[in-house]
């Protein structure tokens, strides 16, 4: 508790960094209730046929940041680098460069969404017959204007966070939740159908954007788009060089080692998925809730790193990791006590699973997994990308092993069990072990 208690003190002492965090943890909650609100009223209003096409629409949306996402580290790290030394200059040529490269990835996506629907749309979207064609087509095209505005959108994000003004993003991300959640429930209970919420979407995003122009404006730096010239092409291959790719390299190990869900529904079927979904997905909020604070610490790291600032790091990071491991242990304990408890509240006790290993298990998973978010955002953040994907390579590889080995005979739990025994037996070790020479005294 100690240990909590001083990182508690140190997050009030950084008033920019505290009001991340709180501001960061405001619009997560409220993202989770209006989601949760949200649903029944699409159901009621759109019918389940046009909430699926919706659903469909929304996780192409998520998914299609697969495409460009993996230039967010590299973008990150090269404006806090500007940032940390007050390269103004440099850092307005990234952002511009950038918004060329986001924008232009989403509207060629945007373009392809809206191609596909019109060739495939029979065939992608099952039962076409019970909803007019120009709907859906009309669906589609305000989905494609969503998807530019959102990535040409999260250029300025990153700009924010590079500049340690978290708190303003997670302000214009909350201001675009609610301006969307508004306007698709007003024009929802007055007939509108399913490009409304699409449209509500842009709106918020467009709001968004103003706001961030409004922010530049009066705040500063004055950035803006430029064409693209020869001064850009040197951080262009930076961008796009090894660093990026050790990055993407990152990215897919990452987003394979979570990919649990879609493992286990293709060895055992959807109900075995299901049954995997409830024990976990209570345990996997908890471990975003956990990433949010060392999340928000990247940009001070990169600025200290930048600066060859050793004893800050030597001051913030033992502070920070002794806060993360007991934050981790209390939020693995309580789920440990109280999982089957929130599980049966959550879905009912009749479709809760009664495993009691399969929480126990969930819980040792909280912790390490909750330990493993400092060392990683420190290692993502100094650019140490070869140690960070040799490690995360090494756990992705053992655990796909171990889950094929013990699949057979303990089936949904395998990769609770893989997760637990990789990183007591070695895991846990090698991930601190890539923050030593900044957190060693």
């Amino acid at each position: 508790m100690k240990a909590l208690s001083e990182t508690v003190q140190k997050l009030k002492n950084n008033h920019e960094y505290f009001w991340a965090v709180v501001s960061g943890y405001g619009f997560m909650g409220s993202n989770i209730l209006v989601q949760i609100l949200l649903v029944p009223i699409y159901i009621s209003a759109l019918g389940k046929y046009k909430f699926g096409v919706l659903m469909v629409l929304l996780a192409f949306i998520n998914y299609a940041i697969l495409g460009i996402g993996w230039m967010s580290g590299g973008l990150t790290r090269m404006l806090g680098e500007c940032a940390a030394k007050n390269r103004s200059e440099d850092f307005g040529k990234i952002y511009s460069l950038s918004k060329w490269i986001f924008a232009g990835y989403a509207l060629i996506v945007g373009l392809v969404m809206i191609g596909v629907v019109q060739l495939l749309g029979d065939r992608i979207f099952d039962g076409y017959e019970k909803i007019d064609r120009e709907t859906v087509v009309w669906g589609v095209v305000c989905a494609a204007a969503y998807f530019v505005a959102l990535y040409e959108l999260n250029v300025d994000r990153t700009a924010l966070t590079a500049l340690k003004r978290q708190t303003a993003g997670n302000l214009v991300q909350l201001l675009s939740l609610l301006i969307f959640a508004f306007v698709a429930v007003s024009w929802l209970y007055q007939g509108g159908g399913l490009e409304v919420v699409l449209i509500g979407l842009l709106i918020g995003t467009l709001a968004a954007r103003a706001a961030v122009w409004l922010h530049w404006k009066f705040k500063g730096p004055r950035l803006k788009w430029s064409l693209p010239s020869r001064d850009g092409l040197p951080f262009f291959k930076r961008l796009t060089g090894p660093m990026g790719m050790g990055y993407l390299l990152f990215g897919c190990f990452n987003l394979t080692l979570a990919a649990d869900t879609i493992l286990i529904g293709w060895l055992g079927g959807a109900e075995m998925a299901a049954e995997f979904v409830l024990v976990w997905k209570i345990a996997e909020v908890l471990i975003m809730i956990i990433d949010k604070v060392p999340g928000y610490l990247q940009p001070y790291i990169i600025h200290a790193d930048v600066n060859q600032e050793g004893n800050r790091l030597q001051r913030i990071i033992p502070k920070f990791w002794k806060g993360i491991l007991a934050v981790s242990l209390a939020a693995a304990l309580a789920y440990a006590l109280l999982g089957p408890w929130i599980v049966g509240v959550w879905v009912g006790l009749e479709n809760r699973p009664d495993e009691p290993l399969a929480y126990l298990l969930a819980a040792g998973a909280i912790f390490w997994l909750g330990c493993s978010r400092l060392p990683i955002s420190f290692a993502y953040s100094t650019v140490k990308l070869k140690a960070l994907n040799q490690v995360s390579g090494v756990e992705l590889a053992a655990k796909l092993v171990i889950i094929l080995i013990l699949f057979p005979k303990v089936g949904y739990l395998a990769p609770l069990i893989a997760i637990n025994a990789i990183h007591a037996v070695w895991a846990f070790r090698a991930y601190r072990n890539m923050m030593d020479d900044k957190i060693s005294p």
